[in-house]
C-alpha cells in the first residue's frame, strides 16, 4: 500500500491516457469507455476562475493585476487589469483597463504570453508560505487546482502601460481592489494639496500684481502731486509779476505828483497823484490777498505729496518683502528707480517752499513800497492821508 501511494502520479497520468484513448473510439464502440472517462478527475484541465493563479504590482501611478487558467500542460489564458494613474496634480486622472492575453509557461517558470499584439516574457520564483494555499494539486506553471499560486514573486515585462518590467507578487482579486483604492486615495490626497499649493500660488501671485498696481499708483501719485505744486508756484511766480507791474505804476504816478510837488504846483494837482498812487498801492496789496490764498493751497498741496511720498516708500518695502527679487518691468518701476523718485520729490519739496517763500518776501516788499510812495506823495501837499499798508503775508513753514 505504502509503495502504491508513492507512485500515485505515475498511475493517475496512465488513468488520463487510458481515458483519452477511451474518448477517441471508433464509432459503434460501447458507452462505457466514456462514462469511464467522466469519473476519472482531471487536475491539469480545471476551467474557470477555479484554476485561475493572480499576481499584483501596486506602483506610484500605476496598478497591475494578472489572473491566468490553465489552458492545457503548458498553455494558458487570462486577463490582464491595469488601472492608470495619469496627468498631474491636480488633474489626475485614474483609467482602467483590461486585455486579454494567451500564453504558456515553461520548466515550470518561464512565462511567455501575448497581450495586445506585444509579447512579454517573464519569471516565476519563490513560493507561497505554508499554508497559504488552498489547493492540494499543483498544475502545470506554478498554477493550483483550488486556484491559488505557489510562486510568490513574478517579474514581468515589458507591460502595456509603461513598456517596463515589473515585479508582481502573488495576490488575489481582493488585493487588487485595495491597492486601487489606495492609489485613488494617494491621488486625491495629491490632487487635494496641489489645488492647496495652486490656490496659495495664486493668492500670492494676485498679493504680488496688487501691490505692484498700489507701486505704480504710489508713483503716479508722486508724480502728480509734483505737478501740482509746480503748478502752484507757478500762480506765485505769476501774482509777484503782477504786483511788480502794479508798483511800476506806482513809482511812475508817485514820481509824477512828487515832481510837480517840488516845482510848486497847484496843490490839487499834486494831491491827484497822491490819490492815483494811494489806489497803485491798494493795487499792489491786492495781490497779497491771491498771494496768500496761493500760499495756503501751496501748504496743502505740499501735505499731499509728502504722503504720497511716504505712501510710495511703504508700497516699495511692502513688495521688496513678499518679492525680494522684485526688480520691476514694463509700468512697474524698479525699486532704483522708485528710491530715486522718492529722492528727487523730497528734494523737490524743500525747493518749493524756498521758492514760495521767496514770492512771498518779495510780494511783502512790493506791497510795502508801493505804500510808502502813496504816504509820501500825501505828504508832499499835505493831502488826505494814505491808506493803511496791509500786514505782510507769513512764510509757509518748512514743517508744512
Amino acid at each position: 500500500m505504502g509503495k502504491l501511494h508513492l507512485d500515485r502520479r505515475p498511475v493517475a497520468l496512465l488513468v488520463a491516457a487510458l481515458a483519452v484513448a477511451g474518448c477517441h473510439s471508433p464509432p459503434g464502440g460501447s458507452a462505457a469507455p466514456r462514462r469511464a472517462a467522466a469519473s476519472v478527475p482531471g487536475p491539469l484541465r480545471t476551467p474557470g476562475p477555479a484554476a485561475a493563479s493572480g499576481y499584483l504590482h501596486a506602483g506610484r501611478s500605476s496598478v497591475a493585476y494578472l489572473q491566468w487558467s490553465a489552458a492545457g500542460r503548458a498553455d494558458l489564458t487570462g486577463t490582464l487589469r491595469l488601472t492608470v494613474l495619469s496627468g498631474t496634480a491636480p488633474r489626475q486622472v485614474l483609467a482602467a483597463r483590461s486585455y486579454r492575453f494567451t500564453g504558456r509557461i515553461r520548466r515550470g517558470r518561464a512565462l511567455t504570453i501575448r497581450v495586445r499584439g506585444t509579447t512579454a516574457r517573464g519569471i516565476l520564483s519563490g513560493s507561497t508560505t505554508p499554508g497559504s494555499t488552498t489547493s492540494r494539486t499543483t498544475a502545470p506553471g506554478g498554477a493550483t487546482s483550488g486556484g491559488a499560486t505557489s510562486a510568490a514573486r513574478l517579474t514581468l515585462g515589458p507591460l502595456p502601460d509603461s513598456g517596463l518590467t515589473r515585479t508582481f507578487r502573488a495576490s488575489t482579486a481582493d488585493g487588487y481592489s485595495r491597492a486601487v483604492a489606495a492609489l485613488r486615495n494617494r491621488a486625491r490626497r495629491s490632487d487635494a494639496l496641489a489645488s492647496q499649493a495652486a490656490a496659495r500660488a495664486a493668492l500670492r501671485r494676485q498679493q504680488a500684481a496688487e501691490a505692484v498696481a498700489k507701486l505704480i499708483t504710489a508713483a503716479l501719485a508722486v508724480r502728480q502731486a509734483r505737478r501740482v505744486v509746480s503748478s502752484q508756484l507757478r500762480d506765485m511766480r505769476d501774482e509777484t509779476a503782477l504786483a511788480a507791474v502794479a508798483l511800476g505804476k506806482a513809482r511812475r504816478d508817485a514820481d509824477r505828483g512828487l515832481a510837480r510837488a517840488s516845482v510848486g504846483a497847484r496843490r490839487v494837482l499834486v494831491c491827484d497823484y497822491a490819490v492815483a498812487v494811494d489806489s497803485d498801492a491798494q493795487g499792489v496789496g491786492a495781490y497779497s490777498t491771491g498771494m496768500a490764498s496761493d500760499a495756503a493751497s501751496l501748504s496743502g498741496d505740499v501735505t499731499v505729496l509728502q504722503a504720497a511720498i511716504a505712501d510710495l516708500s511703504a508700497q516699495l518695502q511692502v513688495i521688496l518683502r513678499r518679492q525680494p527679487g522684485y526688480s520691476g518691468g514694463g509700468l512697474a518701476p524698479s525699486p532704483d528707480l522708485v528710491r530715486s523718485k522718492i529722492g528727487r520729490a523730497t528734494q523737490r519739496i524743500g525747493a518749493a517752499l524756498a521758492e514760495a517763500n521767496g514770492y512771498v518776501s518779495q510780494l511783502n516788499l512790493y506791497v510795502a513800497t508801493a505804500y510808502r510812495l502813496s504816504a509820501r506823495t500825501a505828504a508832499a501837499r499835505t493831502c488826505r492821508s494814505a491808506s493803511a499798508a496791509p500786514a505782510p503775508l507769513a512764510r509757509i513753514s518748512q514743517t508744512t
